[in-house]
């Protein structure tokens, strides 16, 4: 409300800054107070004659029950990437994987990171694949994909960096197949070493699971660096012949051997160290 004096217009007998309160966003709104040129469309939702407590809840509504975004869906995303990236890299390696028939992951990826219908064998999500993959790809996969936007080249891994990035110097040459094949030679080897645990579809059996992945790519890196230089094609008998120094039956790799969590995790990749390096 506005007095009026003798036909000219005083204060308002409220305070602007009374009127209104920015409930959540004031960053965006700060981010558009450097627009200069165009126009910059905001949707906003306006709650009228909220009191103080009202506005509290809808802050901690939308600040803690806000649903995030599957990350396999955001990988998934991925492929409509014009440029390359540690990322995409691994997601086509997974969607490559997951498709081809000879593969040890045919058809047990879960693109999105949930059941795909019609299909009952899928035991890893593909976030689960692409953040294990990624680590012997990059330190930094987001500041990787902003240079390769920019155009700037990456520098080749040397020494001990490229011992612990073992597929840095595949992916900087653009020779991402070689780097799906050699995973798949991996697997296809402890597939071959413990069929009836890979191809185990009831729950008990965690290594064709997410606990038993993570510690087979953990355990990777060493198996990898032990048999050949960074870069190096392994084939699945060089592999299969460190597996088989591990004693240990299909059925050992039950949860109650290797518990749900870290832990089973890192006594599994424990496990592989011990038998195979001693």
């Amino acid at each position: 409300m506005v007095r009026k004096s003798r036909g000219r217009s005083e204060a308002p007998s409220i305070a602007f800054r009374n009127l209104c309160r920015v409930i959540d966003g004031q960053h965006r709104i700060a981010g558009l107070e450097g627009l200069k040129h165009g126009q910059f469309d905001v949707i906003v939702s306006i709650f009228i004659g909220s009191d103080i407590s009202d506005q509290a809840y809808v802050f901690a509504t939308v600040n803690l029950e806000q649903t995030k975004v599957n990350k396999s869906i955001a990988y998934d995303l991925f492929e409509l990437a014009r440029t390359r990236s540690p990322v995409k890299t691994c997601h086509n390696i997974a969607v490559a994987l997951d498709k081809s028939e000879i593969s040890p992951f045919y058809k047990r990826i879960k693109r999105l990171g949930v059941a795909t219908e019609g299909r009952s064998d899928e035991t890893l999500t593909q976030s689960t694949f692409v953040n294990s993959l990624v680590s012997y790809i990059s330190d930094n996969p987001k500041q990787d994909r902003d240079d390769l936007i920019r155009n700037e080249r990456l520098k080749h891994a040397v020494g001990k960096e490229a011992q612990r990035l073992c597929f840095r110097n595949l992916f900087i040459d653009g020779e991402d197949v070689k780097i799906g094949k050699i995973i798949e030679q991996y697997f296809l080897a402890v597939r071959d070493r413990w069929p009836e645990a890979w191809e185990y579809k009831g729950k008990g059996i965690m290594l064709n699971r997410t606990n038993g992945f993570r510690a087979l790519m953990k355990f990777f890196g060493r198996a990898y660096s032990h048999l050949a230089q960074p870069g190096d094609f392994v084939p699945e008998k060089k592999f299969l012949e460190l597996f088989n120094k591990v004693n240990a039956t299909w059925e050992s790799f039950d949860v109650t051997n290797y518990r749900p969590g870290t832990s089973g995790e890192v006594e599994l990749r424990r496990l592989l160290e011990r038998s195979i390096f001693g």
